[in-house]
């Protein structure tokens, strides 16, 4: 079984990624996105679909259109195409102890041999056990279909990083206000759900609310559940759950202000969309939008006058890269 492989594919029943995943799986030392690895193809037909490797073609069947049964049919099939099994190795000659055949009676004597050679008759040969026939084996395909047993680990591992521009619009008291930063992601889970943690680093914003310049200064972050729906190369989804922010505004201009920070606490919801370059990278796009439970204020002393809200609604869009670990 070669090393590498380099999985194309047609159609969505299976995607290419899913069959990738499924080879290597089934080989674990085997690198099923190698770019110059040996070309493998699966082509969707609808009810049935082709998989090509090593020059050759097997169509496989399949009405009801299971794709993930097709994934590691199909890695099944590679196996076959690039590997196939050789026949059993033939049954080994009978060893010193087997019985020796008996002379044909034609090799008799014809007459009876003299009284006195009857006397004493030979002493009787041993003879030896007859070997029982060999067990027959199984077809080799079997083994083929029978992985070895790695540990089992989650089905998504990603880790995402991306360029972040956002901020909050003009709303009741809070003034708007824009910055920009990175953000780091980590999803771990299953196909179709996955828990997620991230991380965001932001540049202070400058905002003006009653004729006052106000510094925002916001550190991110947020954990919650992902729900993705893998279409081939395309993998739509959405995030939900929490958003924390350590939340600072200060009034820098003037000398009697206070500077309030807060741990801002909010929901969390952020549709993305991902399309894959490769069987482990992918590019990611996504919006996200926080609602924060309980506004803060910045007051100056010692009239307690408020100058400042902080937002009870932020935005963000990013576009970065996703890595499948």
């Amino acid at each position: 079984m070669p090393t590498a492989l380099s999985v194309a594919g047609q159609g969505a029943c299976p995607a290419a990624p899913s069959v990738a995943r499924a080879l290597e799986r089934l080989h674990p030392r085997l690198r099923a996105d190698a770019a110059d690895g040996v070309r493998v193809e699966v082509v969707d037909r609808g009810a049935r679909y082709e998989v090509r490797a090593g020059g050759a073609t097997r169509v496989i069947e399949d009405a009801e259109r299971r794709c993930g049964e097709r994934a590691t049919a199909a890695a099944v099939a590679v196996t076959l195409l690039l590997d196939p099994p050789s026949a059993p190795p033939p049954d080994e000659p009978a060893g010193p102890l087997a019985p020796r055949e008996s002379p044909p009676a034609a090799a008799l004597p014809a007459t009876p041999p003299p009284a006195r050679a009857m006397a004493t008759p030979p002493p009787a040969r041993a003879m030896a056990t007859p070997r029982p026939p060999p067990p027959a084996s199984a077809p080799s395909t079997l083994a083929v279909l029978a992985p070895r047993r790695a540990p089992r680990r989650p089905s998504r591992i990603d880790l995402e990083l991306t360029g972040v521009l956002g901020g909050a619009p003009a709303l009741g008291s809070a003034a708007p206000e824009l910055t920009g930063g990175g953000a780091l992601r980590l999803a771990l889970g299953g196909r179709y759900v996955a828990a997620t943690v991230g991380f965001a680093g932001l540049a202070p914003a400058d905002a003006t609310a009653a004729n006052v310049a106000v510094r925002v200064v916001r550190i991110p972050f947020d954990a919650g559940v992902r729900l993705a729906i893998p279409l081939g190369r395309v993998e739509p989804g959405v995030d939900a759950g929490l958003a924390f922010a350590i939340l600072q505004l200060s009034a820098p201009a003037l000398t009697d202000a206070t500077t309030s920070t807060r741990l801002d606490v909010g929901a969390r919801i952020a549709p993305f969309l991902r399309i894959g370059l490769t069987a482990r990278l992918a590019l990611v796009f996504g919006l996200e939008m926080i609602v924060s439970f309980a506004p803060y204020d910045l007051v100056v002393d010692p009239n307690s006058t408020r100058i400042a809200t902080t937002p009870r609604l932020w935005l963000a869009g990013g576009l970065g890269l996703a890595a499948r670990l």
